[in-house]
């Protein structure tokens, strides 16, 4: 077996020239280990960000919708509520689409208060995003307009780190000063948008009467066999009819739709890619 002895008289060799310059021996390892790892890390950052399909089902029918203002310096405004109405009536191109809106608020379950992210929407929102609940239910049409009954649906870990031993339908949160009941636990890979703890329903806030009021982002789903660039065309031409009709009445002159794996993404992207090939090149 001549290339293995050639092999194990080689490996000797550089085993005995590495243990005559430990120095350089322990920067060399070290190097290729500081390597090896920031590309195993900024890999995994890459694959969970750019490749990765979304934890939805038919993740590429999803689009974020944007309003686009007259005038405005950039494409990302968000809806008002008239705006949104109209946009969801007149549009064939979704097969569900609806309002939401996220913030940081206090949160009390059982006696431990928590600043958590508390998302506000609208009906069809589960749909969109195509997921149930665990436990329980979503929100139904009689908890959707102001003064009904206050209720929550709530993360699978918020669940669990506070309230593991409760009952669905009997469990109650206090966020700010209302107690809501939990009426539903969604699945712990379901965070959206922005790592969503607590999900309440839109309807329950007055709506905003005013086409000037831009107060909610906006996702849909497109409906089946309707490609994106018709579904882009169909919603640009609802927007111009209502600029037509409206005048200005209303700042919305086009509708924009991103698809959310891009959005999501978001300027992101370019330093990940930048990043990726700058471990590359080191390692």
């Amino acid at each position: 077996m001549p290339n293995v002895s050639n092999f194990l008289r080689e490996l000797r060799f550089a085993a005995r020239t590495l243990a005559r310059k430990p120095a350089f021996t322990a920067v060399a390892i070290l190097t290729v280990a500081v390597a090896i790892g920031a590309c195993t890390i900024i890999y995994s950052i890459v694959h969970g960000v750019l490749i990765q399909p979304l934890p939805y089902p038919d993740p590429e029918r999803l689009v974020q919708v944007w309003q686009v203002n007259r005038g405005a310096a950039t494409r990302e405004g968000q809806f008002s509520d008239p705006n949104f109405e109209d946009l969801r009536d007149q549009s064939r191109a979704f097969a569900a689409v609806a309002q939401y809106g996220a913030s940081t608020n206090t949160v009390v379950a059982g006696d431990t208060p928590q600043r958590v992210q508390i998302s506000r929407v609208s009906a069809q929102f589960f749909d969109v995003l195509g997921t149930s609940p665990v436990r329980g239910r979503v929100f139904n049409a009689d908890e959707r307009h102001v003064g009904a009954t206050t209720v929550a649906v709530v993360a699978q870990r918020f669940w669990d780190r506070t309230m593991p031993d409760s009952e669905v339908g009997r469990a109650t949160i206090r966020v700010g000063d209302v107690s809501h009941t939990v009426v539903g636990v969604m699945p712990a890979a379901f965070a959206f948008p922005e790592g969503t703890d607590v999900w309440l329903p839109r309807e329950q806030l007055e709506r905003n009467p005013y086409r000037t009021g831009h107060n909610w982002r906006v996702v849909g789903r497109l409906a089946p066999g309707a490609p994106l660039a018709a579904a882009r065309g169909e919603v640009t031409a609802v927007a111009r009819r209502l600029e037509q009709s409206l005048g200005d009445d209303t700042h919305m002159v086009d509708v924009a739709l991103v698809p959310l794996r891009e959005q999501i993404a978001g300027g992101v992207r370019r330093v990940l890619i930048v990043l990726l090939a700058a471990v590359t090149c080191l390692l």
